[in-house]
């Protein structure tokens, strides 16, 4: 159940601005705390658009207000996610939480596997809002520069990874 004033709904082209907005401000705090440029803050609105059109991106609304952001595909029989983030000020309002649990639902409407994501393993606060919302880590790797975990969250009976599917 998502805490009042707050909605998730798909994001349309026209919401391509301010998904890029949130994706920055977010992916700058995640660069600044690994201390290197990661791939997020090099995209363009054009980039956010093509995005939308081509993946499930979600907005997280409060009050009517984007503060949060997910983008969603389908891979290997798992949805993989990325550009997770929701707006500084609204942090511990349930958004974040709002938006697993609205991918939660699309993974298992699509019949996959579970969901799936990178983090790093260095952000402990992120790691731990993970695990507290069904995720586990699976594997780490270093192809980017940092020790990244693969998260997990099944969602159908039996499911298994493939962490090599992901790196």
């Amino acid at each position: 159940m998502k805490p009042y004033g707050i909605q998730i709904r798909r994001a349309t082209v026209q919401d391509a601005a301010i998904v890029h907005e949130i994706t920055i401000e977010a992916f700058t705090q995640y660069s600044k705390n690994l201390g290197i440029p990661v791939a997020a803050l090099h995209e363009s609105v054009a980039d956010v658009a093509a995005d939308i059109k081509q993946k499930i991106v979600f907005l997280a609304l409060q009050d009517g207000v984007p503060m949060g952001v997910m983008r969603l595909e389908p891979k290997h029989g798992w949805g993989y996610f990325s550009r997770f983030g929701v707006k500084k000020t609204t942090r511990g309002n349930g958004l974040g939480a709002a938006l697993i649990d609205a991918a939660t639902d699309w993974a298992r409407q699509e019949g996959l596997q579970g969901l799936i994501l990178h983090t790093s393993s260095k952000m402990l606060s992120l790691v731990r809002f993970y695990y507290t919302h069904g995720f586990f880590i699976d594997s780490t790797d270093k192809s980017r520069g940092y020790i990244r975990a693969l998260l997990v969250k099944p969602v159908a009976e039996g499911a298994q990874a493939n962490p090599e599917d992901w790196l």
